[in-house]
């Protein structure tokens, strides 16, 4: 029981502290997760690297990254598989999917994209702010 409480209170602090509670995150109304786990072979490097490149692309359509990829340490419960998590600001998600995926030069990077990530077991969340907070 004590376990659980505590691994509970821990995400919980993980989660404050990675979403930056006070910080720029607060202007935006919606937050991406992007939870990616590497192909065999590729490394966190190649993943960091991918998305520096990508990342001027993303902001063309409105996404801004909100922190440096995180690596993933360890998962305290479920099942995701990742090593890589992204979180990226948007005022319309949809807006900016549909920029980004119709970009040329995002569409130049797909083959890089799919050589470092396992897409079939990747997660994309989009979350929501509660505009009354």
């Amino acid at each position: 029981m004590r376990l659980k409480f505590l691994s509970k209170s821990l995400a919980a602090a993980a989660l404050v502290t990675t979403l930056g509670i006070g910080s720029a995150l607060a202007e935006t109304k919606f937050v991406i997760l992007d939870i990616l786990p590497l192909k065999e072979g590729a490394s966190v490097e190649d993943a960091k690297a991918y998305f520096d490149k990508i990342e001027p692309i993303l902001a063309r359509h409105g996404m801004t990254r909100n922190d440096q990829p995180l690596d993933v340490v360890k998962f305290l419960r479920g099942s995701a598989k990742a090593q890589v998590i992204n979180l990226w600001n948007s005022e319309n998600p949809e807006a900016s999917f549909q920029g980004v995926f119709g970009d040329e030069e995002y569409r130049s990077n797909i083959p890089n994209r799919d050589r470092i990530f396992n897409l079939k077991e990747a997660n994309i969340i989009i979350t929501e702010r509660d505009a009354s907070n």
